[in-house]
């Protein structure tokens, strides 16, 4: 892929009428003339609100020592993994966990919100490119309506499956070429966790990517001849929103809880096995599963459009940070029957990864290998509730996305757009033709278990 794909969606054809007066022959005609305007409202990142002066990202070895102290108190886990924890804590916390061994990767996270801020007002201004920067919620519907828009044979928006709990639009892009073929279909997702922007950046990029590609990538044009592919950039539009205009380290919606209190973990509201571990009944946490299952606005729209579709043999949750593919189950430490699978899946998808990036840190393992974290949409792609509703399984999978270490936070550079993006094309195009020859072999039972087929 080329780093400047062949549409540039910053260009947008907004039409406005504008009168212009001919004197032609002493009598004033008007010709109404329709041209394209480029209108640009950046919203300016340095008016955050609440700030994070002298919080830091520390490092600790993951122990069941430092992982239960981490969740018994609640600090803000950045990235897990079977080496380490990555915590945002202030000095005050700090102190108290200075007896573990530590260090520390980022000394003022609002130092780093700062210099992305005034990166991104400098890349706002290279209007050749629209992945060189991060993009506004506004500004990302925009792009979707002129990207459909220039692309009829390929790309269809619907620029509302569903509302948020602010009432603002869910988009999902549906791309296939209208081939007439009945085809299986491929679900991908980002941005359900606000501030973790290049999930959505990354979804932004594969659209445009596979619109540009078809035509010249012979891969790309058999995938979009053979399935239909759905993504969904902005599934938290209103905590998106709210990361940049009040606080950029936002995580859940924007539901009122009670007085002076917001927002439920969309990753922890999905109704599979809801409520059994890795998740808060206190609405003040960053976990807090919310009322009931299935409760929020934003997940009961993006499952009710998911079961709309015919035939979704694959799905992603797109996240950040930590250089993860994960599979079920996340609700219990128990493998599902088809672990190795899955296992088989992940390791393909790093290599095709590795491809494009040598240096990729990716790891592969169930999403519950260190913690429970139950209500995931992964859980429910692949759950007993789904696979019974369209008579089939859905190889579901949670990606975590760079980085690894080498730059510990959800603030991401906005240069590193385009090779994480180059990453996200290279694992998709492995997960569509690997799930399509090898489709999970598992099959709900009456008591809730499941099993491989024939087994």
């Amino acid at each position: 892929m080329p780093d400047a794909p062949l549409f540039q969606p910053c260009l947008l054809p907004y039409i406005r009428h504008i009168l212009v007066f001919d004197k032609a022959g002493g009598m004033h005609c008007l010709k109404l003339l329709v041209i394209p305007i480029v209108f640009s409202f950046p919203i300016d990142l340095g008016l955050h609100t609440v700030r994070y002066d002298h919080h830091k990202i520390v490092r600790f070895p993951t122990t069941p020592e430092t992982l239960r102290l981490v969740q018994e108190h609640d600090y803000d886990l950045w990235k897990c993994s079977k080496d380490e924890l990555h915590v945002r804590v202030t000095s005050s916390e700090l102190a108290q966990l200075e007896r573990f061994e530590h260090s520390i990767l980022v000394e003022d996270i609002q130092r780093e919100i700062d210099r992305e801020a005034t990166g991104q007002r400098l890349s706002k201004r290279d209007l050749s490119a629209w992945h060189t920067s991060y993009h506004s919620y506004d500004e990302i519907m925009d792009w979707l309506h002129a990207l459909a828009e220039a692309n009829p044979g390929l790309v269809s928006l619907n620029s509302s499956i569903g509302k948020s709990i602010e009432g603002r639009d869910i988009p999902a892009l549906h791309l296939t070429s209208n081939n007439g073929k009945r085809k299986s279909q491929f679900w991908l997702q980002g941005l359900q966790h606000a501030r973790e922007w290049i999930s959505g950046s990354s979804m932004q990029y594969l659209a445009d990517a596979l619109v540009t590609g078809y035509s010249n990538d012979p891969s790309i044009r058999w995938m979009l001849n053979n399935f239909e592919i759905i993504i969904l950039p902005v599934t938290n539009p209103d905590g998106y929103d709210y990361t940049w205009t009040t606080d950029r380290l936002w995580r859940k919606n924007r539901r009122l809880v009670k007085e002076n209190v917001y927002g439920v973990d969309l990753n922890r509201n999905w109704p599979d096995h809801w409520g059994l571990g890795g998740s808060s009944h206190d609405p003040t946490t960053n976990t807090y599963l919310g009322a009931s299952p299935g409760s929020e606005p934003e997940v009961v729209s993006l499952m009710k459009h998911y079961l709309r579709q015919p035939r979704i043999i694959g799905a992603i949750d797109f996240h950040s940070y930590g250089e993860l593919i994960m599979w079920p189950f996340g609700w219990t430490h128990n493998k599902s029957p088809w672990d190795k699978g899955f296992a088989a899946l992940g390791e393909g998808m790093r290599a095709a990864i590795s491809a494009v990036n040598p240096k990729n840190r990716y790891a592969a393992e169930m999403d519950a290998t260190l913690y429970i974290a139950s209500g995931g949409a992964d859980d429910w792609f692949f759950g007993e509730e789904v696979s019974k509703k369209q008579g089939f399984v859905t190889t579901g999978l949670t990606v975590e996305l760079s980085p690894a270490s080498d730059s510990p936070s959800f603030i991401l550079p906005p240069e590193r757009i385009l090779p994480v993006g180059k990453e996200v094309l290279a694992m998709v195009q492995y997960f569509i033709s690997h799930v399509y020859k090898n489709p999970a072999p598992i099959q709900w039972h009456a008591n809730g278990n499941s099993s491989l087929q024939g087994s």
